[in-house]
């Protein structure tokens, strides 16, 4: 079950974005390798500051294309 879904364009603008910007400060996503969107896995489900895949926030879309280059 999808509990959260947050559009994020590309990374500058989820810094700015308050629930994008609390969900970094607080570990429970990363920024990817390329600083173009957020980490995930090849599943979707992404991955906090000590590398582990969420069982709850997934992201698909442009957030994505540092890693799946869409």
């Amino acid at each position: 079950m999808l509990r959260y879904f947050i559009k994020i364009p590309h990374i500058a603008a989820a810094e700015q974005d308050d629930t994008a910007a609390r969900l970094i400060a607080r570990g429970q996503v990363r920024p990817d390798a390329l600083n173009l969107g957020l980490d995930a896995t090849t599943e979707g489900a992404l991955l906090g500051r000590n590398g582990a895949p969420s069982s709850n926030l997934f992201a698909l879309g442009p957030v994505t294309k540092g890693i799946f280059w869409e």
